[in-house]
Order: structure tokens, then sequence, then C-alpha cells
């Protein structure tokens, strides 16, 4: 997943700190009044220097770094699945029982791929005999699914934003369809391969920050421009501005639901609010302009209702566990308004979800300086919840790492370190933490967090280069991935390393192995894209390199007692021609290992390899025919 750029309204009238503790709504009314008085507020400072436009004129972006991403987490997934007595990789996900949404799931006998405006359903074993089974027209552009291999169902989400969205019930919603951004949610029955069929779709106004399942449950979040802008810049003076304001109704501002149910031989279909007007939250801070919803939807029902959970403020990022889920925005320090030295918050909100099908209860919020860079700067171990952000004040930047009680209060910190540098990537395991930052150099920094209120620095390795994922290997082994740098600074080549902190006092680095013609790797800022599978010592990554189609996947021996090896690369030269200019938006994005064969997936199709070849490459094809492999704009790195 990109990171995601947030853009907030500024305002420099209101200099305070409130609390950032919720509060909910208790009618319609009041949540009317307070969204009408806070984009009135807004339009009169807009005007009140002279021009359209809000806060002192110039938008305010919350972002981390360059355009350089990462991951890093809690106690590691592991990679592996199985079913009967074959063996299959499993979606690399950051805490263990917690699915994400990928492009690409598997059973070890079917492979589903979202590819451009598709969903692909292949045969996948025997390797040799590998075949598309289906295809089934998406609407929009794909964002992630979940498979649920009991139900013989795929949850699928998608974002339709892009063109007039056309229900199957042929229903339609004057609230929803069409208006603005827009996630749909689609569940699909997968039992008969040769033929998938909608059983459901969803359409939420809004934008998907991210999702999870739980046990049963599915969780979306996303966020809803409440668009006050627009009663700034579409009058042409503030008192028009304010009478279009007082003269709009409730249902203009929040995020509406257009739900279609197969139901027989028919579609029951109805319009709703996101969240009922007491499930909504704010704060004694100023919102922003920005409604962050917490959806859940029992996926044991089909026909069960989502709950919705929302919340005015922004977002960056959200983690989750089995009990718990957090919201994660960042925000000016007195507010999401702009202070005058630009030093910057994150303000964490925490959920509680371990009721399962219940709507999100909210548990409490917390403040910590600076702004996380991913869902990995998070973690929570034993009731405590350790964060990890880049501060910026009227100086340097600095790192901190914070840990939080189940009050949300800072109980422990470790602060002012890597002065001018930014975080790169975080990982958190156990009572261990780590922490990569760069500016020139790539120091890691180990952290000993057993002690909630007494975390310690324990150690620091300073080498050339970044590692933008950290991937727990066991044995007290790190393996990342990166890019190798010259002392200057500038970044060269893609690089995968092996650190041995089972020490974390003298961290060390115990191998490196330099890809000198590869430039980048997706693997890099989505951590669903690295593929490490540990029965087979071996790691799977896409890589942007030289060859006539931009992209190979690499197999990389990477095992704790040996020194990375590159075993050998997957390419699909044959199946992707740019003859129509599509090429850019075919490059390989996820793999998969069944037994000893390695999966390289992309919208071209699948290219298949034997591991256990002296030097493995594709050895079997599987076009994807018929695919408009760029719908949607569909963003490749």
């Amino acid at each position: 997943m990109p990171t995601l750029l947030i853009t907030l309204a500024l305002t420099g009238c209101n200099l305070r700190d409130p609390q950032a503790d919720l509060k909910a709504f208790k009618s319609c009314e009041s949540l009317e009044a307070t969204l009408k008085d806070q984009a009135i507020e807004e339009i009169r400072w807009a005007h009140s220097w002279g021009g359209g436009g809000i806060g002192f004129g110039r938008e305010y972006s919350v972002t981390t770094m360059e355009d350089s991403a990462q991951m890093g987490g809690q106690e590691a997934a592991p990679n592996a699945a199985g079913d009967g007595d074959r063996s299959y990789s499993d979606t690399n996900t950051q805490v263990l029982g917690v699915d994400e949404a990928d492009l690409m799931e598997t059973d070890g006998e079917f492979i589903y791929v979202l590819a451009g405006d598709h969903l692909m359903v292949t045969r996948a074993w025997p390797a040799e005999e590998a075949s598309v089974q289906s295809r089934l027209l998406l609407e929009g552009r794909p964002l992630g699914m979940y498979l649920r291999k009991d139900a013989g169902e795929l949850v699928v989400l998608t974002d339709p934003s892009y063109s007039q969205p056309d229900p199957l019930s042929g229903g339609s919603s004057d609230r929803v369809i069409g208006q603005g951004s827009q996630v749909k949610t689609t569940i699909i029955d997968i039992s008969e391969s040769s033929a998938p069929a909608v059983l459901r779709e969803v359409y939420t106004q809004g934008s998907l920050q991210d999702s999870r399942v739980v046990g049963d449950t599915l969780y979306v979040v996303s966020y809803a421009d409440l668009g006050t802008s627009r009663y700034v810049w579409e009058y042409e003076n503030k008192e028009k501005g304010i009478r279009a304001v007082k003269d709009s109704a409730l249902a203009d501002w929040l995020p509406g639901r257009f739900d279609n149910l197969r139901s027989g031989d028919g579609w029951a279909v109805g319009d709703s609010d996101v969240s009922d007007c007491e499930s909504v939250y704010y704060s004694d801070r100023a919102s922003g302009n920005f409604m962050v919803n917490v959806e859940s939807l029992d996926l044991k029902d089909i026909s069960s209702e989502f709950k919705g959970t929302s919340v005015l403020t922004s977002v960056d990022a959200v983690y989750a566990n089995a009990n718990n889920l957090y919201v994660v925005g960042s925000e000016a320090s007195d507010g999401p308004w702009q202070s005058y030295d630009n030093s910057i918050e994150t303000v964490v909100h925490r959920f509680d979800i371990s009721g399962g099908q219940a709507a999100p209860d909210y548990m409490g919020s917390g403040k910590i300086p600076g702004w996380v860079l991913n869902q990995f700067s998070l973690d929570e171990h034993d009731g405590h919840l350790r964060v990890a952000t880049t501060s910026q004040g009227e100086g340097d930047t600095s790192t901190g790492l914070y840990v939080l009680d189940d009050s949300m209060d800072i109980v422990g910190e470790v602060t002012d370190l890597a002065p001018g540098e930014q975080i790169y990537s975080v990982r958190f395991e156990g009572d261990d933490g780590y922490v990569v930052t760069f500016e020139q150099i790539d120091p890691l920094f180990t952290f000993d967090l057993s002690d909630p209120e007494d975390p310690q620095l324990m150690g620091e390795l300073k080498i050339t280069g970044f590692s933008n994922y950290m991937h727990p290997m066991g044995d007290g082994h790190l393996l990342a991935v990166g890019m190798e740098a010259s002392e200057e600074g500038w970044a060269t080549n893609l690089s995968v390393s092996i650190f041995d902190v089972s020490d974390l006092s003298e961290p060390s680095l115990a191998s490196r192995l330099q890809i000198e013609d590869a430039y980048g790797s997706e693997a890099q800022y989505e951590h669903l894209a690295f593929n490490y599978y540990a029965p087979e010592g071996v790691l799977l990554m896409p890589a942007n390199t030289e060859n006539s189609s931009g992209s190979e996947l690499l197999l990389i021996q990477a095992e704790v007692d040996q020194e990375l090896a590159e075993l050998g690369r997957i390419n699909q030269d044959s199946l992707v021609s740019d003859d129509e200019g599509e090429s850019w938006c075919m490059g390989f994005r996820r793999s998969v290992v069944i037994e000893n064969y390695a999966y390289a997936i992309s919208n071209a199709g699948i290219s298949i390899a034997n591991l256990d070849d002296e030097e493995p490459t594709s050895v079997h094809q599987v076009p994807f025919t018929g695919v408009d492999a760029c719908a949607g704009e569909y963003y490749y790195w």
C-alpha cells in the first residue's frame, strides 16, 4: 500500500492544545450543529484575509518522507499454510491471526488474483497443468481481497470512483452512487471455480485507508471529506457561503452506504448512514475536514448489516490485533490546525474489537510527539502500545519511541535519537524493538522494551544504505530489504540484508546481497509483496530491473546460518508486449510458493518455476487474456 498523503485544511485562529479524548454526539441535532458551526468558522476565517481558501491560504500536508515508505511490526505471522499434505505460503501479515487484504490469495489448489479489471481464478496445482478456470469482471480499481476458504467466498474491496458505478441489482442511490470517492465491498461465491457469482455489493462513500479480518469479522477503515471547502470556493462571498451551510441538511455532510444483497432471483437494496449520529465521536480539538469511519461486518451471515463508528479526525495509519484496532492521525501540536513552529503530534484512538461482529467500541485516545511512518510503527504487547515516530519542531528531525498503557497515557519513552534523520523502517518482536533511520548512513537501533516504564536503547549499527522493511526470521535475526547508498547518501541499487540481533547490545550485519541491476522493489513499501517462505529458506520479491519487461521476481536463498545468495529469477518477457503501451502496469506484484514451486504473479499472468532446479526460471506460464491491465489507472511503482 503506497504511503497515504492526507491534506488537512488549516486555520491559525485556534492556538490551543485540548485533550484528544473523544465524546459521542448525543443527537443528530448536535452533530449537525457542530458540523455547520465548524464550516461557518472556516468560511469566516477563509475570507478574513481577503481571499477564498482555507486557513493561511495554503494546504498543509501530513506525510513522512520523500517517496520512501517501509514496513515493520509485532510478532510476525508465519508465512506458511497447508491443506492436507500440501504446503503453501500465506499472506505476509503483521499480526498473527489478523488477516490483511491482498491482491492475491491461494488455498494451495487455486490462486485468486485481482488483475486489472478482473478477478482471475486459476487452478494452480499440479503446477505443470496450471490454467485459468474463470474470470469475473470487477467494478473499479482493485484494492485487495480476503479468502474465506471454509465458506467458499471472496470478499473483494475496490474503488469504483473513476467510473459511474453500475450495481448488478439495477438499483440506484442519488446519495451514494457517483457522489465522489467510494469503497465497494463485493462478496463473491467461489464454490464453483468455473462460475464465480456475486452475492452482495456494498458502496460506501469515502476512500479506503485500510482493512482487516479478525475471526469472522471484516473491519473497513475509510475516510470521507466532509466538503467544507465547497462552501468557500463555490460561493462568491462569505454571506452566500454561510447561507448555503445553514440551508444544508445533515445528509449533505455525512457519508452514506448503498447496499445490494442478492435475495433469491432478485436483490434487496437500501440506503443508510455509515454510522448512527450517536456513534459519531468528536474531541475538543477541531476536527479538520474529514470523518474517519470504522465499519464491521459479520461474515458468517451474508445478510448481516454493516455497523459503523465514526470520528471527526484524520487518519494516517491503522494497526490492529485480535482485541484492539487503533486509528492513527497526525496533526499540528495544537490541533489539526497549524502551529507556529510546524510541530506535529500523532493522535491515537483505540477501539475494542474483541466483541466480534459488534460495532467497534471506542476506549480512549492518546497523543505522541511526531508522526508515524506506517502501521508497523505501532505494536501492542502485554497491554502496552509501543509507537515509534519522527519529530520536527523548530530544529532538526529526531526519532522517539513511546510506550502507552491501556489508558493511552505515555508511561515510558526514549527520545532525541538520530538528529537530522527520519525513520525508514520499524519492527517490534515481543520485548524487542528495531528502528532504522537514514540521512546519509543507516543506523539500526535496538531496544529492550521488557519494562514498559523504562524502555532502553541497547545498541546501534551504522552501515551504508537503508532498510525499508524488516522481517523477523527467528533465532534473533532480521531479514531486510532496502537500498544501498553511497557515503554521501545517494541510493544506488536494491539490497537484501540479514541482521544478527541476538545480542541487542551488539547488532551486526550477518550478510548482505547487492542486486546491482535492480533499482527498487514494491516490497520496500508494501510488505504484502515480501514473501519469505521459511520452510524452503527462500525469499521471493519483485524487482524493477533492466530486463525487457522491466520486472523480475527474485528468488533469494535466505537462511540464518548461510550467506544470502540469488537462486534465480523469473521473468515474463513472453507474456508482456508493449504493443499497447501497457507494460508499465504489468510488472510482478505478488508471489506464492506451493510445495516446491514458485508462482510469480502480475496483471499479465502467472509464471511458474521449480525451486529444486539448479537455476530456477519460468517453466510454465498462464496468460491472463481479456484483462485491461491498466484499468482505473491502476498504480504501479
